[in-house]
């Protein structure tokens, strides 16, 4: 598994050099960069967990910088002011595009994008639920933990997007049955608070997102003033008929045009941008990564995911087990959003990882690693 991601890396890189050779648009120094940082989180992960103990110490750090997060994710729904403070920390044109035309707030935090953001909840959650399910009965969980858990879920919520929606449900359902009486205490609690401050404050946003998933097409004459404006006939923005419009009209053909190699990563902002992408975005992880890199590599996309599941689910543990919901349910979400490609999620999803495949290869500690354990913590 970690070779084939490290080759995938390096594979990217020789394409991306390729089509900027081939296409005359200079290479893009962030296909290279933007990598290390999953790969960086996954390496850190791998090199401190020894045991479960540490795992679960690992975890719950991990988890807790998710409430200034879940708070900043409120703020953008309470207050226009406030949301101006976030948007100043983490700048992000969707949103600001969204307050322009006085629509309803998607939280995009301290990420600076929704998709972005709720993945990143949702992985903070996924944390929270690992601690909760390896932390023994002898000990207790925790307030910091079961705040961090409450943050998670109303950020999710806050983020008004339904693939986190999807996600934040596997996770905690998952964490239920493998965790069972004590874990179904601490999703009860903190789900019912979280709940109940998402409902006061995120109310709007999740209506009109209801609301525009179930909405009908354009009629005939609506269909016809939107085409002579825009040149298509795309349905509501953020739905499934309106994704399905981007694949049909742009994405496909684009990728049928440079099906081997792809037209770059950069090739939204390239000046090689063919004239069928007119909308900023493939609208799915995996069309995304064969208009970037071509059909082998996409190919090869897959393989290294499902690398990832192999493992997961021969590893699987009680403790693994949201990690493994929070991935099943990436693998679903990534048909509509970039799942394992945007600011939120990457680096998060492979510290995790890190942490799980740790678990996987080391043992439990016995008195000699508690004692060993005992002299570094008194030496720090």
């Amino acid at each position: 598994m970690d070779w084939l991601f490290v080759a995938f890396v390096l594979l990217t890189v020789v394409v991306e050099a390729f089509n900027s050779r081939d296409l005359g648009t200079g290479f893009d120094l962030s296909v290279v960069v933007y990598p290390l940082y999953p790969l960086v989180g996954y390496s850190a992960a791998r090199f401190t967990v020894r045991h479960r103990t540490d795992a679960v110490v690992l975890l719950r750090w991990f988890a807790l910088p998710v409430v200034p997060s879940g708070l900043a994710a409120v703020a953008q729904h309470v207050s226009d002011r406030l949301g101006r403070v976030v948007l100043n920390i983490a700048p992000s044109p969707n949103l600001e595009a969204l307050v322009a035309k006085d629509d309803s707030v998607r939280a995009t935090a301290f990420v600076g994008n929704w998709i972005g953001a709720g993945m990143y909840f949702s992985a903070a959650l996924a944390a929270v639920c690992c601690v909760v399910v390896g932390t023994p009965k002898t000990r207790r969980i925790g307030v910091s933990v079961w705040v961090a858990g409450v943050s998670s879920i109303v950020g999710a919520v806050a983020t008004a997007t339904i693939s986190v929606f999807v996600m934040t449900v596997f996770i905690l359902g998952t964490t239920v049955i493998v965790g069972r009486g004590r874990a179904l205490r601490f999703v009860g609690s903190a789900g019912s608070v979280a709940a109940v401050v998402a409902f006061v404050v995120t109310r709007r946003a999740v209506e009109s997102r209801v609301e525009q998933q179930t909405a009908l097409p354009y009629s005939d004459e609506a269909a016809e003033t939107v085409e002579a404006t825009t040149g298509t006939t795309w349905r509501l923005p953020s739905t499934l008929a309106y994704r399905v419009d981007v694949w049909t009209e742009q994405t496909l053909p684009a990728i049928g045009s440079r099906p081997w190699t792809g037209w770059g990563a950069g090739v939204l902002e390239s000046p090689a941008r063919p004239a069928m992408l007119i909308w900023g975005s493939a609208e799915s992880e995996w069309f995304a990564v064969a208009l970037w890199f071509g059909l082998p590599m996409a190919a090869f996309f897959v393989v290294v995911l499902g690398a990832i599941g192999v493992f997961l689910w021969r590893s699987r543990s009680s403790v693994s087990a949201p990690v493994m919901a929070m991935f099943v349910a990436g693998l679903i979400s990534a048909f509509i959003v970039p799942a394992f490609h945007n600011e939120g999620l990457p680096v998060a999803f492979w510290a995790l990882l890190g942490v799980v495949v740790s678990l996987h290869a080391s043992r439990p500690a016995g008195a000699e690693g508690r004692t060993r354990a005992t002299v570094v913590r008194s030496d720090l």
